[in-house]
């Protein structure tokens, strides 16, 4: 609930920024796609994961277990830990979902 409201795309470019230099440090890395369906709260976030998909590729996602009913990755809040991470296609997944 304490999202902006409105895209801040100053914040949103540091964001991906932040995230391109953080990976390249640790090198090798699992990237896990773990935000259920927030993703539909605020519009401005579609976008945002689409430029961190391109800044990133062609790195391969992760889901925790199967994804949610209507395709979204699930939250780890709503994970059992025993389940493992499973291949997640991010690009089918924004495609598909037209967000």
């Amino acid at each position: 609930d304490d999202l902006h409201t409105e895209a801040n795309t100053d914040l949103c470019a540091e964001n991906i920024d932040a995230i391109a230099k953080a990976l390249e440090l640790v090198g090798d890395f699992t990237l896990c796609a773990a935000w259920g369906e927030l993703i539909r709260e605020r519009k401005y976030l579609a976008s945002c994961l689409t430029q961190i998909n391109a800044s990133l590729c062609p790195k391969t996602w992760h889901s925790i277990g199967e994804p949610l009913k209507k395709g979204h990755p699930r939250h780890p809040l709503y994970a059992q830990t025993k389940w493992p991470l499973k291949p997640f296609d991010l690009t089918n997944y924004l495609l598909f979902q037209k967000l």
